[in-house]
């Protein structure tokens, strides 16, 4: 059986060897999507795209060995992190980290410690994937990498395990990063983790129409005197959305108990069937 509904895998597998390279390319890519009984046979056929002339090729076998979680294909994937090609490279940095084995550890470590932008960027997100835990004092160097890309990929690596006090301290740095995003990243990281120093940045974050929904739950979560004013003006502003003020309203519940609560009460009985059934279950998840 195979899942892609454009080619059929005995027709993917005949491909890799046909004359264009685009076919080729679309093939291997294809056979990222086989099904488990056929993983074998497709690994087999992948790992000989690896050294294939076309660089599109071999980005195409590299994201599929990582679809298919090939083990196999470990030492070939990190060989491909010296390719001549940078899609490559980063190909080969995201499979091994979906791969997830420890004999990657090292060849990434070192991609991100010399890697370009691109490269050190997808090392980040694979060195978390192989090895949380060992890879946290690296990302934790990353988090002052020169490219602000590279910053936020590393806040959110280290934000989805426990905060240790040096990681929270590394992240507060952050705080005051210049390029918006690894700030805002840091921000909502240290906030859900009920961290007091984001509490600025997560207000600021209120008028960020992609940020304000995350940094109004970071704000409950972290509940600050600093945070009543700013929460009050999008509940007073009468173009905020509905579904945001809700979330307002409850971080303002965790500081102003009578006026967050008053407010969820009337949401609750919206005639809009999403703003009633959040304001409902967020006031039921607040203590009596």
């Amino acid at each position: 059986m195979f899942r892609s509904l454009e080619i059929t895998f005995e027709a993917a597998v005949r491909n890799l060897s046909d004359p264009s390279w685009q076919a080729r390319a679309r093939a291997a890519r294809a056979l990222g999507t086989a099904d488990p009984e056929d993983h074998a046979e497709a690994a087999r056929v992948l790992r000989s795209a690896l050294g294939d002339a076309r660089p599109e090729v071999r980005y195409a076998a590299a994201r599929s060995l990582g679809d298919i979680g090939d083990r196999g294909a470990v030492q070939a994937l990190i060989a491909r992190l010296e390719d001549e090609d940078l899609q490559v490279r980063e190909a080969a940095a995201l499979a091994l980290g979906q791969i997830g084995d420890g004999a990657a550890f090292a060849p990434l470590a070192e991609a991100l410690r010399v890697g370009p932008p691109g490269l050190r960027l997808q090392a980040v997100a694979a060195l978390a994937a192989v090895d949380a835990a060992r890879a946290a004092p690296l990302l934790r160097a990353a988090l002052q990498d020169a490219d602000a890309e590279v910053r936020a990929c590393a806040v959110l690596s280290l934000a989805e395990g426990p905060l240790d006090p040096s990681t929270a301290a590394a992240l507060a740095q952050l705080l005051d990063d210049a390029a918006e995003v690894p700030r805002a990243e840091a921000a909502l990281a240290l906030g859900r983790h009920g961290d007091a120093r984001a509490v600025p940045v997560l207000c600021e974050l209120l008028s960020d129409r992609s940020r304000a929904y995350e940094a109004a739950l970071a704000l409950a979560q972290v509940p600050d005197q600093r945070s009543i004013g700013p929460l009050r003006a999008v509940l007073r502003r009468f173009l905020s959305p509905a579904l945001l003020k809700v979330y307002c309203a409850y971080a303002l519940a965790k500081l102003v108990p009578d006026e967050g609560r008053a407010y969820l009460m009337r949401a609750s009985r919206s005639l809009r069937s999403d703003v009633c059934g959040l304001a409902a279950e967020l006031l039921a998840s607040l203590p009596d």
